[in-house]
């Protein structure tokens, strides 16, 4: 079907003006997200016709990304005595763990802006053939991706404060717990930082 304005029951259907080849889902009253090759299966409804990753997945992803966050760091600050600053020594300078904090946002932007933007997702979601996406389904840039990656950068910048990193991990396990419940109650997945830049994570 071509028409831009079709009367036909909700289904995949052709959209006037997109590629050939391609589809897209028409709720009964407009078309949602954006054209996808004909064929291809994907979730419709309130997923706005785009196939979500699964939430075990999306988990495991997370959990892989923090720990490579772990390896990654330690390895990088060994030159900056990272033992001795895990080990909450006296004798480490405010200036070196410090450092070290920085080195570990360097780690997570790379992981959550840089190859979110080139590749779809973080090291953890490519692993799992998951997908950041925005709602219509095209590719995310990297403003979109700095927005998604935000609550991860500001509370990485609030840990660089001694007197604040407290503060900053509190909230960063409140933030953790909200997401969890978010990932298996909201109709589409979307967790804090999925809403603040309208995205959804999809299967790649």
């Amino acid at each position: 079907m071509t028409d831009s304005t079709p009367t036909q029951p909700p289904g995949w259907y052709h959209a006037q003006g997109d590629p050939p080849g391609t589809q897209r889902y028409w709720d009964g009253t407009q078309w949602q997200g954006g054209p996808q090759p004909t064929g291809q299966q994907f979730n419709a409804g309130a997923t706005g016709g785009l196939d979500l990753a699964e939430p075990g997945n999306r988990f495991l992803a997370r959990l892989l990304d923090t720990i490579g966050y772990i390896i990654v760091n330690f390895i990088l600050a060994i030159p900056f005595g990272v033992g001795a600053v895990l080990a909450g020594s006296d004798e480490v300078s405010i200036g070196t763990g410090i450092l070290v904090g920085l080195i570990g946002l360097v780690v997570l932007f790379v992981n959550e802006v840089i190859l979110t933007t080139k590749n779809g997702g973080t090291v953890g979601k490519k692993i799992l053939g998951m997908k950041v996406v925005n709602a219509d389904g095209s590719d995310i840039d990297q403003p979109v991706a700095i927005r998604r990656a935000s609550p991860y950068i500001g509370l990485s910048v609030l840990g660089l404060i001694p007197v604040l990193g407290a503060i900053g991990g509190l909230i960063s396990f409140v933030l953790a717990v909200v997401g969890l419940i978010m990932l298996f109650t909201d109709d589409e997945r979307r967790l804090p930082w999925d809403r603040i830049a309208d995205t959804r994570v999809v299967k790649a």
